[in-house]
């Protein structure tokens, strides 16, 4: 072989190994992506599923087995959260149990997808119309805003989830 085949082997073989780096760095890349991607999925899915099992409870402690004519007849700002004996969502029956509610959740790992540990927050929150503004409420209204915040080691973002849970009362 002549000085000028050898060199078009070895210019051969680096051009080659360049592309072979750079398809393994998008396959690693893609990868890490994928994954990212499915605990944004697990932890979106704690969040509304947490939001869906709060708007199935009653209004407030006080409406659990009667009607409230007033919004004042309402649960006190400051008494916002779990009564006595509800210590887990499991046991909460009114809405605003979410409040100050902390819960560190273990999806079950599969042979298919990684899994993390989630820490849950919950904040439940008296809120009325200004304009076509949701603004906190310093008292009681018909109206609470529960924010869910998720977030877990594995992701680089808490999510954030939101909803407003309003009493109708009809005479």
């Amino acid at each position: 072989m002549g000085l000028g085949q050898s060199l078009l082997s070895v210019l051969a073989l680096a051009l080659l190994g360049t592309i072979i780096l750079g398809v393994n760095r998008n396959t690693a890349d893609n990868g890490s992506v994928i994954e990212r991607t499915e605990f944004e999925i697990m932890a979106t899915s704690i969040g509304i599923s947490t939001i869906e099992k709060a708007t199935g409870l009653a209004f407030d402690e006080k409406t659990v087995n009667s009607d409230v004519s007033v919004a004042t007849s309402c649960t006190p700002l400051a008494s916002l959260g779990p009564e006595i004996g509800e210590t887990t969502d499991s046991t909460f029956d009114d809405f605003d149990d979410y409040h100050h509610f902390n819960k560190t959740v273990n999806p079950d790992a599969s042979p298919t997808m990684k899994t993390a540990e989630f820490r849950l927050q919950g904040m439940v929150q008296y809120v009325q119309m200004s304009g076509d503004t949701v603004v906190t409420s310093a008292g009681q209204t018909y109206h609470k805003l529960l924010t869910v915040r998720v977030w877990s080691k594995s992701m680089t973002d808490t999510l954030t989830f939101q909803t407003i849970y309003s009493y109708w009362y009809f005479r």
